[in-house]
């Protein structure tokens, strides 16, 4: 999803994906759980459930937000926030380890 789209347009469409297949869950009778992934620097992926579109709309400010201001976000919302690849290999990664 290009992240030069306008927040509100940027949010409809991110959100289509997931809908489709709540919608499809729904029908085959298995729940379809709402989360996305956003990825700092490249390469440190972080996995947030447990909040919705409707939070999505009302902060376009998390496009610039750092890791620790998401966190805090997130976590006050009633969110959760989960380090998608902790032991991923990658030059960037390690640097940041040592």
């Amino acid at each position: 999803m290009p992240r030069k789209l306008p927040w509100k347009e940027w949010v409809k469409q991110f959100c289509r994906g997931y809908e489709e297949a709540r919608n499809e869950g729904e029908r085959r009778g298995f729940d379809v759980f709402f989360g996305w992934e956003e990825t700092f620097d490249g390469c440190d992926d972080y996995l947030i459930y447990g909040l919705d579109k409707d939070w999505l709309l009302e902060h376009p400010e998390a496009q610039n937000w750092t890791r620790g201001e998401q966190y805090q976000a997130v976590r006050a919302a009633g969110g959760c926030v989960v380090q998608a690849h902790p032991f991923r290999q990658h030059p960037l990664t390690d640097a940041m380890i040592t």
